[in-house]
């Protein structure tokens, strides 16, 4: 075996494991540490800047990313690629380890990237149970001259699977002729961003982010 030859099997060992290494640290920064640690800066930089940052790591994090996902697979394959091609084969016992470990973390991945994300997943349970709500209310409005209820039947620790969440109702006294009025508003830091959903009562549906501009929240 030449001094080319070791140089470039030397070469190929040393850029698959920096390729593992990377494709390691890619993935921790993806599904672990990263939204905990991001939301221990709440209060600390402008709303305009912290709440799109912590929305688009709920939703694209913990395991549910396809940015994770190609991301992944891009570092593996690329690794993987430009190793062979520097050592032409693989010789060495830790360099079959590396590889399978690679396709195996890669395997892994790639299933629970393609399924929903939490955060889009509690967003949709929650929007559906502020439109029971409403029409349950249209229903004893419309019985009962046009009046909304005192209170309505969610609790203010109604519960989105674990998390508690609380849900601000604006009928009490008012009627359904009334100009249109919110009716319903999740509470404030409910989801991700500060996104909230809200019912108008005519009916109307929106979500909205407090913190932006009036006009930038349809």
């Amino acid at each position: 075996m030449d001094k080319t030859e070791k140089s470039k099997k030397k070469q190929a060992g040393i850029f698959l494991i920096a390729g593992f290494l990377l494709f390691g640290v890619w993935n921790l920064f993806w599904f672990s540490p990263v939204y905990p640690l991001w939301q221990k800066l709440d209060g600390r930089l402008p709303e305009n800047i912290y709440f799109p940052v912590e929305e688009f790591l709920a939703l694209n994090g913990h395991h549910n990313s396809i940015y994770a996902l190609s991301g992944s697979l891009i570092i593996a394959i690329g690794t993987i690629a430009w190793a062979w091609k520097l050592n032409g084969k693989l010789q060495k016992w830790y360099e079959y380890l590396l590889l399978f470990i690679l396709f195996f973390v890669a395997a892994m991945i790639s299933m629970p990237c393609l399924c929903r994300s939490r955060e889009h997943a509690r967003r949709l349970r929650c929007s559906a149970m502020l439109r029971q709500t409403y029409v349950a209310l249209e229903f004893y409005a419309r019985e009962n001259g046009n009046t909304f209820p005192d209170t309505t039947d969610i609790p203010d620790t109604a519960q989105i699977g674990k998390i508690a969440h609380p849900v601000n109702y604006y009928g009490k006294g008012k009627s359904f002729t009334d100009k249109p009025f919110i009716i319903l508003e999740d509470a404030c830091r409910i989801h991700a961003g500060d996104m909230r959903h809200r019912i108008w009562s005519d009916g109307t549906r929106e979500q909205f982010y407090p913190w932006r501009k009036t006009g930038d929240n349809k």
